[in-house]
């Protein structure tokens, strides 16, 4: 039959000797082989490829689309940090002294003392120190008293309508005189001018003000 391939007599060191219709299905077949071969080599390689970018490309979008969402409420943003930059400002304007308020409030720390029968030893104030936009005033204090003494000083100068912190407290007990000494450093503050501010960048300036 002119069909059938005896296989027994194939040359397989002889390639051209086989019959067409071998040669013909070892062809189809490595055509298929190859085919194969490039799609997982090739291919599958590229898809996994595009799927990745398909991933970040929906990220990106999502990305674009949140930060747009922010750029529209920008303005209304900045609106909110004004009021509350102002609100601030007045909160503070009327916690801190003003400049020609700072004597009046040291006096008035003392008296509170006096009043809670506190006897100072030492009211140094220390000058004004610059912190930024915020001029500092710090006071050394050395009393002497009870503890319902200094218990009723402290409450009355944080009481004050103006901000006066207290750092530094140690208290020590004189068996002598059996009465108690407390150091401490009183501090308060204001806001700058802005003069003052403009000396605090331009230091020639200081020597105007201090005129």
């Amino acid at each position: 039959m002119k069909g059938n391939i005896d296989f027994g007599n194939i040359d397989f060191n002889n390639v051209g000797s086989w019959p067409t219709p071998l040669k013909i299905v070892v062809i189809l077949v490595a055509c298929v082989l190859v085919g194969i071969i490039g799609f997982f080599a090739f291919i599958q390689g590229k898809r996994v490829e595009l799927q990745a970018a398909e991933t970040t490309e929906v990220q990106l979008k999502k990305d674009i689309t949140d930060m747009q969402a922010k750029a529209n409420n920008l303005d209304e943003l900045r609106k909110q940090i004004d009021t509350i930059e102002e609100t601030l400002k007045t909160i503070l304007d009327r916690a801190l002294p003003k400049k020609t308020e700072v004597d009046a409030l040291l006096d008035s720390i003392s008296e509170k003392g006096m009043a809670n029968g506190v006897k100072f030893l030492l009211f140094k104030p220390q000058g004004e120190r610059f912190n930024g936009p915020i001029a500092e005033y710090p006071v050394q204090m050395r009393v002497t008293g009870g503890y319902h003494e200094f218990g009723g000083f402290v409450s009355d100068v944080a009481a004050l309508p103006r901000i006066v912190t207290l750092h530094d407290i140690s208290i020590t007990d004189d068996k002598r005189s059996k009465k108690l000494t407390m150091d401490l450093i009183a501090k308060t503050y204001r806001y700058l001018e802005q003069e003052e501010l403009q000396s605090q960048k331009n230091p020639k300036d200081k020597t105007k003000l201090k005129k």
